[in-house]
């Protein structure tokens, strides 16, 4: 008699689990619970009786209904909270959960590990180019820095999961640090600084669930960089000025990045935050035009007003691909820039990179600006390319193309668009 009561219970808790997400949907109750991160949830198909008898319409309604069902979202952080929980697993690609629940992104560790290293060749060879840009811009009145920014494996390598074990290389940071200086090329490594003011430090350096530097952190990165161009330019420019640090059980900014892409249902504990309120001096000062080509480290410092605040037209060049603030407004690249002329007018270039992107510093700028000064020629075909290769990205007919053909050659996508970009630089130019 039990078991069979039993088994009425346990039968009528599936059936209204399962019915749940109908029920919701026919009320039409509102998503409390919405989902954070990047996707473009499906639009819902029209209908037709050609799709339908074609078998268009349903696979299409199908990938709708499973991303728009009542409740979706309170149902995907239940799932992704029992994985997170009972069995330490992440569904978000490329991200590690680590000890005491400490969330790394992979290559974070493969950075710290140095099984993303690219050679000591690979970083001599891009440091001897940089001493040549160095040297160049130095001619037109134009500095160089590199800023070495934080990365998460080398700050709390004791988090890391024990399935990471280190290659026996050298880390890119390590060597990235040692060609710079040989080349007195103007670096700070941020790196180190915080690394070194671990313990030391009365506030978090880097956030448990975060990728990026602390909030409390990159405000002092961003005077540390505002000092370092003051004396380096001679001028007396805009001063950070820290009003007040707020202590408080919570996160702003992005100091809760990847736990919000985990998309779970309870908060992960985390230590208190410490959150500086500061303003700008601007008054009676010098603001020199800067142009800072960087990944997302730079993200925080660019939204608390310090390219507006501190430089004189300051321009974000996001991995030397978009061009801030005007891309907010209208599509604003740097292919579709005369690298030289904008150089030109700039009073310094910053230069930064987490660990991990070290393997691909610069992302095109020290080819480009290294071919520019040594060969003008080979600049114009570099530029002229790298116009076509942006081109090809943001036609999404054209990119469809090219990726059938990167199929047919067996070859990544990015190897399939240099080859059609450079073929059809030499139809422009007569060189086939």
């Amino acid at each position: 008699m039990f078991n069979k009561y039993l088994h009425i219970i346990l039968l009528s808790l599936f059936l209204s689990a399962i019915s749940l997400p109908l029920v919701f949907n026919i009320l039409n109750i509102k998503d409390v619970f919405k989902l954070k991160g990047a996707y473009v949830p499906a639009p819902k198909p029209e209908f037709s009786i050609g799709d339908y008898f074609s078998d268009k319409f349903q696979p299409e309604y199908t990938k709708y209904w499973n991303e728009h069902f009542g409740e979706r979202s309170f149902f995907v952080r239940i799932h992704n909270q029992l994985l997170f929980s009972l069995f330490g697993k992440s569904l978000v690609y490329g991200v590690d959960i680590g000890k005491d629940n400490y969330l790394f992104e992979t290559a974070y560790i493969n950075a710290v590990y140095g099984i993303d290293f690219i050679g000591n060749d690979s970083i001599k060879k891009n440091c001897d180019k940089l001493r040549v840009i160095k040297d160049s811009l130095s001619k037109h009145g134009c500095e160089l820095l590199v800023v070495l920014a934080a990365g998460k494996g080398s700050f709390y390598p004791e988090y890391i999961p024990d399935k990471y074990q280190p290659s026996g290389n050298p880390t890119n940071h390590e060597v990235y640090v040692k060609q710079l200086s040989q080349n007195g090329i103007d670096f700070i490594d941020f790196s180190s600084w915080l690394l070194k003011n671990k313990k030391s430090s009365p506030y978090i350096l880097y956030p448990k669930t975060g990728i990026h530097w602390s909030y409390y952190s990159m405000v002092n990165v961003a005077d540390s960089i505002t000092k370092f161009i003051e004396n380096k330019l001679n001028r007396d420019i805009p001063d950070i000025v820290i009003d007040s640090i707020v202590v408080k059980d919570g996160v702003e900014d992005t100091d809760a990045d990847i736990e919000e892409a985990q998309n779970l249902f309870f908060d992960i504990k985390k230590p208190l935050m410490a959150y500086p309120r500061f303003h700008y001096v601007t008054e009676n000062k010098t603001r020199p035009r800067v142009v800072v080509i960087s990944d997302s480290f730079y993200w925080a410092m660019f939204s608390a007003g310090f390219s507006d605040n501190v430089f004189s037209d300051g321009k974000f060049w996001y991995y030397f691909k978009e061009i801030y603030p005007d891309h907010f407004n209208s599509p604003t690249f740097v292919s579709d820039k005369d690298l030289k002329s904008e150089l030109a007018k700039t009073d310094m270039v910053i230069l930064i990179s987490n660990e991990p992107n070290l393997n691909h510093l610069g992302w095109g700028f020290i080819e480009d600006t290294y071919a520019m000064f040594s060969d003008n020629s080979d600049f114009s075909k570099t530029q002229r390319i790298r116009q076509l290769e942006e081109q090809i990205k943001n036609n999404p007919i054209w990119l469809s193309e090219v990726t059938k053909k990167a199929k047919d050659w067996g070859v990544s996508l990015d190897e399939a668009i240099h080859r059609d970009a450079e073929w059809l630089y030499n139809n422009e130019t007569g060189n086939k």
